[in-house]
């Protein structure tokens, strides 16, 4: 183990650095939409990042409606 505890870096503050010997690549994902067991879902956008979409992705998406 390396340092310190998740359980005591979690209740000494909520937000904390931690360091670590490599990088580890992370991935973050928005979805305001998906598929999961043949259905589709839909979340509000909370940071209207739909509301940006360039014109050559609305056309792209409307064309396969």
């Amino acid at each position: 183990m390396q340092g310190k505890s998740l359980e005591d870096v979690s209740s000494s503050r909520p937000n904390k650095a931690i360091a670590f010997k490599e990088r580890i690549p992370v991935h973050i994902i928005y979805q305001t939409a998906w598929l999961a067991d043949g259905k589709a879902y839909f979340r509000g956008d909370v940071y209207r990042y739909d509301d940006k979409r360039n014109p050559v992705e609305e056309a792209a998406l409307s064309s396969n409606r």
